[in-house]
């Protein structure tokens, strides 16, 4: 499950700092976790293909998945992206200003790139924004968190 843990971690806020996120965050962010991935029935072997390959999903269950920790954390909700809400979340999961800066970068970019102000997020585009995230972090060399 630890594995699991890493793996929607960064799906959900594209964390990208050797920091630790504060327990109020982490413990949310294992909640949810937990909860989707029993409501999706996701395997061990999609965990791993994630946590080792950071192979996105391509099983509706793994899709859905993301979408619902996406709901959990509140960076959903009304079938939209709350952009605000993942933006303002930064300061939960980071430490210094300039790399809550490169996250909030990384946010705007896959926001626009997706057109995700007009279009409903469904989970395809949970995924679709994990892949951006997932992008924009490697670009800005941005390194994921320790979650414990």
């Amino acid at each position: 499950m630890k594995t699991f843990f890493c793996f929607v971690f960064f799906l959900v806020s594209v964390t990208f700092v050797n920091t630790r996120p504060s327990k109020e965050y982490t413990n949310k962010f294992k909640a949810a976790v937990q909860k989707c991935s029993q409501q999706f029935n996701l395997t061990l072997a999609d965990v791993e293909g994630y946590a080792k390959y950071r192979k996105l999903s391509e099983t509706k269950n793994g899709k859905c998945a993301v979408l619902c920790v996406f709901k959990e954390m509140e960076y959903v909700t009304d079938g939209k992206l709350n952009f605000e809400h993942v933006v303002s979340s930064s300061k939960h999961k980071w430490e210094g200003s300039a790399v809550i800066e490169k996250a909030k970068n990384v946010y705007s970019t896959c926001y626009k790139e997706l057109n995700l102000e007009n279009d409903t997020f469904d989970c395809d585009k949970a995924v679709e924004m994990l892949g951006c995230l997932m992008k924009g972090s490697k670009e800005h060399s941005i390194p994921a968190p320790y979650l414990s």
